[in-house]
């Protein structure tokens, strides 16, 4: 649980691969939206965050999901 929100980072360890994600529920695919470092993902409600990594010729990551719980002020 957060107050007032939060901004989250994501990595992998596969360099190229890209990170796709969802915070709707629904589990992400290449049609997601993509991860941005320079912007990251922000959490102002409640949401869950999945996430899955996919690069050309390697088999996708399976889908990470973590629940967040947002306080607003």
């Amino acid at each position: 649980t957060y107050l007032d929100g939060k901004v989250v980072h994501m990595t992998t360890q596969e360099p190229g691969a890209t990170i796709y994600y969802t915070t709707d529920g629904s589990s992400p695919d290449s049609s997601s939206n993509v991860y941005s470092s320079d912007k990251g993902v922000v959490l102002d409600r409640n949401m869950t965050l999945k996430a899955m990594a996919i690069k050309e010729g390697l088999v996708d990551s399976s889908v990470t999901a973590v629940q967040y719980k947002v306080q607003v002020n």
